[in-house]
């Protein structure tokens, strides 16, 4: 890689891996902000995408652990008034 390149693409690698780490550590609300035109530039969105993809999911299953925890409740409240 020439003395050039390596200038250029260090930021933009560095910032694509605090980037990650903070996605990793569960900001899943985070984007990579990266606007080298080049692959770099791909991977930040895949991350980008893969977290508002993982928060969905998340955002999925807690609506399904509370649906659920209504549901037991109610039964627990019929139950007793039986």
């Amino acid at each position: 890689m020439k003395e050039m390149d390596y200038q250029w693409a260090c930021p933009a690698i560095k910032k694509l891996q605090n980037g990650t780490e903070i996605i990793a550590g569960g900001n899943l609300d985070h984007r990579i902000d990266i606007h080298t035109g080049d692959e770099i530039e791909q991977l930040a969105k895949s991350f980008n995408i893969m977290g508002e993809k993982l928060k969905g999911f998340y955002t999925a299953i807690e609506d399904k652990v509370k649906e659920r925890i209504e549901e037991l409740e109610k039964g627990v409240e019929t139950h007793h008034t039986s």
